[in-house]
């Protein structure tokens, strides 16, 4: 990763720190070749985490087994390297872990297909900084982005950052800030739906 890159990063993660982050992701503007969402490990299911295996597959688990976790599918359009990274925001620099997968994540059996695991971003000697550089990713193939921590109790919210030669779309729609008072408004006219139906069908019995 070219050291422009590495300080946009660093930038962009940074300056999230601020941000209030609830339980549900919230996905950031993305230009073409790079996607940014925000997340939390907080109240999240919890699986025995692996350990990384420097740029191979995960092959064994470590000793801690209840580990909260916080995954997000996505996918790219075009082959090539791709950076992934992940920044620990509240609390400041908590000790983030971030896993890879191809086409399927089972929490109940978290070695099969791993790709990938950092605790430590090899470039950043900076605390809560995980992740992977020029990792070749492939249109067609559904990857999964598993933040977690190192240990059970370690837990946090976190910025994640993709970016890559290609388009990075995400493989589950997650409400961006634009676009929850719309969901609010449908959510209200679904209730009063409810409601009015209800009204009419007593009106009807008495």
């Amino acid at each position: 990763m070219s050291h422009s890159l590495t300080s946009n990063l660093l930038v962009t993660v940074l300056g999230t720190a601020s941000l209030s982050v609830g339980t549900a992701m919230t996905a950031m503007p993305a230009i073409a070749g790079t996607i940014t969402y925000n997340g939390t490990t907080l109240g999240q299911p919890t699986f025995h985490r692996p350990r990384a295996n420097g740029i191979d597959a995960p092959v064994d688990l470590s000793p801690f087994t209840a580990v909260p976790y916080s995954v997000q599918s996505f996918s790219v359009d075009t082959r090539g390297q791709y950076d992934l990274v992940s920044g620990a925001i509240d609390p400041a620099g908590w000790d983030n872990y971030l896993f890879l997968y191809k086409n399927s994540f089972d929490p109940s059996d978290p070695l099969t297909n791993g790709r990938i695991a950092n605790n430590n971003l090899f470039e950043l000697a900076v605390p809560g900084f995980s992740g992977f550089t020029n990792v070749v990713l492939n249109p067609g193939v559904t990857y999964f982005l598993v933040t977690t921590g190192f240990k059970n109790t370690d837990i946090g919210a976190f910025t994640n950052i993709i970016t890559g030669p290609g388009n990075i779309s995400f493989a589950t729609s997650i409400p961006t800030p634009a676009l929850l008072p719309g969901l609010i408004g449908m959510g209200l006219a679904a209730w009063r739906k409810k409601r009015n139906a209800a009204k009419l069908a007593k009106a009807c019995e008495s």
